[in-house]
Parts: C-alpha cells; structure tokens; sequence
C-alpha cells in the first residue's frame, strides 16, 4: 500500500493566502501525518489540468491523477485550507474499510445544486432536499477497490467533458417572466434554478453528493468524523 496526500494552493490572481494555507497544512501534516509522501502544487496546475477560471475545482481530479500515476494506491485530496490537528489514522481506515474516505457536509444538498446537474444525474428536487450536500475538502481513494475506481472515473469524466464544477453569481435578471435576484452560471450565463429554494450551485461538491448517491456510498459524518481531525478554513 502506497499513500500520499495532495493538494493544490496555485492561484492565478497570486493571492498570497493560498500559499499560507498550504503551509499550516504542512505544518500541520508533519506532526500527524509524518512520513506520508504529497504533492502539494504551489505554482502551476497539475499535469493536463485546465486552470480554476476555465473549469472550477477540476484541477482537483488531475492532482490525484498524478498521485496515481506516479504508483500510489491510496491518494488523500485535502484543500489547501484544511489544517490537522489530530492524527489522519481515521481517514486512512476508512479507505482501508470501504475504498473512500469522503465527508458530508450539513446543508441541504437541492439547495445548493442546478437543474442541469439534478437532470444529467436524474434526480428530482425533492430527493436532493432530503440529501447532504458533500464537503468537497476531502477525497480519498483506494485504488485498489473499484468502487473507488469507479467514483474516480466519473469524477474525470465530468471534469473534462462538462462545466458542472461551474458556481453560481447572484445577479439581478429578468428569465421567463420572473424578476429576482437569479442565481446565474459562472459557466454560460443560464438560469440555475427558479425554485426560490435555491441558493446557489456548488461546484463539484454537488456532484460528489449525488456521485455518491448513485454509487451507494455512504459519507463520514462532517461533525463526528471530520472535526475531531481536521477544521478547514
């Protein structure tokens, strides 16, 4: 079995903040995860990616692609704003266990998701309302176990074939008779959502909520699981 942890602090606008949250998570790293190999990208996007304005958080799915090209069996994505504070042991054990370690978070996932996304994934709004919405901080893979392989492969395909990750602005507009403040893409400038339930789209953590939805896998518990190891930001 082979490890490592990668993350991913290259900003495009040289905002200095990144590189500071890269080095407390290092920090952090060399006490309760001493010894495990990372690929941390502090000045250019990983192999092949396209950069955060072209696709938002796809350079995620291609720094664990390089872990994995490299020969590691298991690869821990952490955001470059997460700090340990306790050993990553749990983390490990559930990729051991189940072949993910992969965190919800505690918002109503239909609140956070568009319409394009909930029809590629056919899904109804009122299933998403009963979901959590992922925390897209942590993704850790087998890749040994082909569930993860198999959440993997989707998570590349979507990375490179769709604007999915795209977020979403508020923005005053006028759609189909209905003047409020619309949630519109980052993407393309389309509508998210006109159900006034609606809040915005979360990138690839959207995705991620409904990937393991499909898929049957079950996430660890942002504040039983998660806190005890990690705060973020």
């Amino acid at each position: 079995m082979s490890r490592c942890i990668v993350s991913c602090c290259y900003a495009e606008g040289r905002d200095d903040r990144y590189a500071e949250y890269a080095d407390r998570l290092e920090a952090s790293l060399d006490i309760h995860a001493p010894g495990i190999p990372r690929l941390i990208w502090r000045d250019e996007w990983p192999p092949d990616s396209p950069s955060h304005t072209e696709h938002n958080y796809a350079f995620k799915w291609f720094a664990v692609e390089a872990a994995r090209q490299q020969g590691h069996t298991q690869v821990l994505w952490l955001d470059a704003g997460c700090c340990a504070h306790a050993d990553l042991a749990p983390l490990w054990a559930s990729m051991d266990a189940h072949g993910y370690a992969l965190v919800a978070g505690d918002g109503a996932l239909g609140a956070w998701v568009s319409d394009r996304v909930l029809e590629y994934f056919q899904t109804d709004r009122e299933h998403a309302m009963a979901m959590s919405l992922a925390a897209g901080c942590c993704v850790g893979l087998d890749f040994t176990q082909p569930i993860a392989r198999r959440f993997f492969s989707w998570w590349g395909e979507l990375a490179k074939t769709t604007t999915f990750f795209a977020g979403a602005n508020l923005r005053p507009t006028e759609n189909q008779g209905v003047m409020r403040s619309l949630l519109t893409s980052d993407a393309d400038g389309s509508i998210i959502s006109l159900d006034p339930r609606v809040e915005g789209h979360r990138a690839d953590e959207a995705c991620f909520s409904l990937m393991m939805d499909q898929l049957g896998m079950t996430p660890l518990d942002y504040i039983d699981d998660w806190l005890p190891i990690m705060r973020t930001y």
